[in-house]
């Protein structure tokens, strides 16, 4: 009769492990938009080592939830980079809005931080899209707990990263 408790708190606490959320680094693309679209749709975004501002939406174009793999890689600076294979949806949207925006900026937030700005200079088909640079070693490893390493078989362990200059 005393063990019946005791399993049942046992069970219990199991259970809220196994259930707990693995943790996740939100990753989200933003896409310039005209600032006359109003505060509803629109955002100021200041870019990264300018004084120019441009305005992105509020909505973002691609998020971690279009995300299926991950390959990262160290960057030159020290800091890390990661290319991120997109499901179909995802794929769509970055090729749709390869399109439509051309010429524009593209918007990278990592964990809630602006890390990098892009100009959208060419189509996008092939449902990769990659951050050179900027995010730090926790948020990449986050990363590959949460999502598969491209390249590398199931069950296998990642390799390390290498720098760009190596992957040539």
């Amino acid at each position: 009769m005393k063990i019946a408790p005791r399993f049942l708190l046992l069970s219990a606490a199991l259970l809220l492990v196994a259930g707990a959320k693995k943790p996740t680094v939100p990753v989200r693309f933003y896409a310039e938009t005209n600032a006359r679209d109003g505060s509803s749709f629109a955002q100021p975004v200041a870019l990264l080592g300018s004084a120019k501002q441009v305005y992105v939406s509020k909505v973002p174009v691609l998020s971690e939830r279009d995300i299926v793999g991950v390959y990262p890689v160290l960057a030159p600076d020290g800091s890390m980079g990661c290319a991120f294979k997109l499901d179909e949806h995802g794929r769509i949207a970055l090729e749709g809005m390869s399109v439509e925006k051309r010429g524009q900026m593209l918007i990278a937030v990592v964990n809630g931080r602006h890390v990098l700005d892009m100009i959208i200079d060419d189509r996008k088909s092939d449902g990769i899209i990659y951050i050179p640079r900027g995010l730090e070693v926790i948020e990449v490893s986050l990363l590959t707990k949460k999502f598969p390493v491209m390249g590398v078989k199931k069950g296998k362990k990642a390799p390390k990263p290498e720098a760009p200059a190596k992957l040539l």
